[in-house]
């Protein structure tokens, strides 16, 4: 299903598009809830070589609120969360030591 998304928004996707994709190829690849990743800011994430690491302030399953971080990996393949994330942060202009909230909305 998702290749089948990846595949159908061709070779010049839209900024809307990317961002769908790199919400649900993010969300797929780390078992994220939709509060998780929707809490999750700009500075939360960061790149490496191979992989980006997400820093999740708060969870349902985190009862004393301490936060995670979570490590995704680069898969290599067309469903790459991480490829997927940096195109979304240069598409949209996005600086990763912003404050803002990362999926937002599009105007």
């Amino acid at each position: 299903m998702l290749q089948a998304m990846v595949a159908s928004v061709g070779v010049d996707p839209s900024l809307s598009q990317v961002r769908l994709l790199a919400i649900c190829l993010v969300a797929f690849a780390g078992f994220l809830r939709c509060d998780e990743l929707l809490k999750l800011r700009c500075s939360d994430v960061s790149f490496s070589a191979e992989s980006i690491m997400l820093k999740v302030n708060s969870s349902k399953t985190d009862q004393y609120r301490q936060g995670e971080s979570l490590l995704i990996a680069r898969t290599g393949q067309c469903t790459c969360p991480v490829a997927m994330m940096e195109r979304y942060f240069v598409m949209g202009g996005i600086s990763s030591g912003s404050t803002e909230m990362l999926f937002r909305g599009i105007v």
